[in-house]
Formats: C-alpha cells, sequence, structure tokens
C-alpha cells in the first residue's frame, strides 16, 4: 500500500491506513518517504533499483548497487 497514491487506496485500504497512521506515526512517514523516493527516480527516469548485501574489504554488511 505504501507505494499507491492515496487517491487509488481503496475505502478499505483507506480505513486500515487511518488506522496504522494513527497508531503508528512512523509509517506516516514511511509513506511520505516512499512517495518522495517515487518522485525521485521517476524524475531521473530511472526505472529500477536493487540491492543486495555484500562482503568487500572487510565489510561485512556493506551495500552495494545491482
Amino acid at each position: 500500500m505504501l507505494h499507491k497514491k492515496l487517491v487509488t487506496w481503496t475505502t478499505g485500504q483507506q480505513e486500515r491506513a487511518h488506522l496504522l497512521f494513527d497508531r503508528y506515526a512512523d509509517l506516516v512517514q514511511a509513506y511520505e518517504l516512499s512517495k518522495l523516493l517515487s518522485l525521485i527516480l521517476k524524475a531521473s527516469g530511472i526505472n529500477s533499483l536493487g540491492w543486495c548485501r555484500g562482503k568487500s574489504k572487510g565489510r561485512s554488511n556493506e551495500m552495494k548497487r545491482v
């Protein structure tokens, strides 16, 4: 649901979101950040982005773009 525009949510999705957003304020921020990231990716022309964990020079949790 966090990747969809608010206007495209069904009534049920809106009701569940309001319940969750009221209870967990971090979800509101996560939704807003996901929408902002979507706008950034669309503006940059990037269609997909993926990350994987990899080991590099002793760093076991380094994230690498794939």
